[in-house]
């Protein structure tokens, strides 16, 4: 059996329970305050999208390790999914305002927020094939074709790199969603994203009744990305309290399933 897919042990889904109330305490916490502006910090952002980038893609290596050994299909979309959110958060992290590039020089803020979105958006979707893969996967069994990690990466950049095109000319095309620092008030987009993110939750809220060790950190990685999306696209404005929390919760939420890795792989080796 696959690391991923071992079964979750009691003290697990207790601090599984734990961890979901902590992000939920801090999104509450910051509720009184979601719209003070505090301190411009420069050096916030790419701290956090480094991290973030290091983290997804240590997650995607781990995640296909474990689709090779046990040739699951759902495993490899879900490491690519990894993959795909970590490399996404590079461009994003280049193209966010003020920040690399000197005013002036860089495209504007739309960009960054066509990538956040399409992030979001396609982690979400990742989550959704996922659930229904591991579904279908647990009532045939696996399948007996070896897994192709390099078709699999592949596929990933190639759609990588569409989804980075689309991105930066989707503001000349679709209408604007942001006005300045602000989301814009009307545009259908944030909801998309809102509505997204619970059906993901959802669904891998479900594949815990499996009882396997992975479905049960992405349920609570999904609460924290569902707090993060919720909180930043209500406060709407770049560098306040809401804003900082709702990064503070994504990378949080981004670590969840690797640092459940990193414990079961030391659990096993006696560490």
């Amino acid at each position: 059996m696959s690391l991923s897919m071992l079964p979750s042990t009691r003290r697990q889904r207790l601090a599984a329970g734990l961890v979901a109330s902590f992000l939920a305490a801090l999104a509450l916490a910051a509720i009184p305050h979601l719209h003070d502006e505090v301190l411009r910090v420069p050096a916030f952002v790419p701290t956090t999208v480094a991290l973030i980038v290091v983290i997804d893609l240590i997650t995607a290596y781990l995640l296909f390790c474990d689709a090779v050994i046990a040739r699951s299909r759902p495993l490899a979309v879900l490491a690519s999914g990894f993959l795909f959110t970590g490399l996404i958060a590079i461009p994003y992290g280049i193209e966010f305002p003020d920040i690399w590039l000197p005013p002036g020089v860089s495209v504007g803020s739309e960009p960054t927020a066509w990538l956040w979105f399409v992030w979001h958006i396609a982690y979400t979707v990742v989550l959704v094939v996922y659930a229904a893969m591991a579904w279908r996967e647990r009532r045939t069994g696996p399948r007996e074709t070896p897994i192709n990690v390099p078709v699999w990466v592949g596929s990933t950049l190639a759609l990588l790199a569409v989804s980075v095109v689309f991105a930066l000319h989707a503001g000349d095309v679709f209408p604007h969603l942001q006005s300045g620092r602000y989301y814009h008030p009307y545009t259908p987009t944030p909801v998309a994203v809102a509505v997204l993110l619970c059906i993901g939750a959802l669904l891998v809220a479900a594949l815990v009744r499996i009882g396997a060790m992975v479905p049960l950190w992405l349920a609570i990685s999904c609460v924290g990305v569902t707090l993060e999306a919720a909180i930043l696209l209500t406060v709407g404005e770049r560098y306040t309290v809401g804003w900082y929390y709702a990064r503070v919760l994504g990378l949080l939420a981004s670590s969840t399933v690797l640092l459940s890795l990193l414990y079961e792989m030391a659990r096993l080796l006696g560490v």
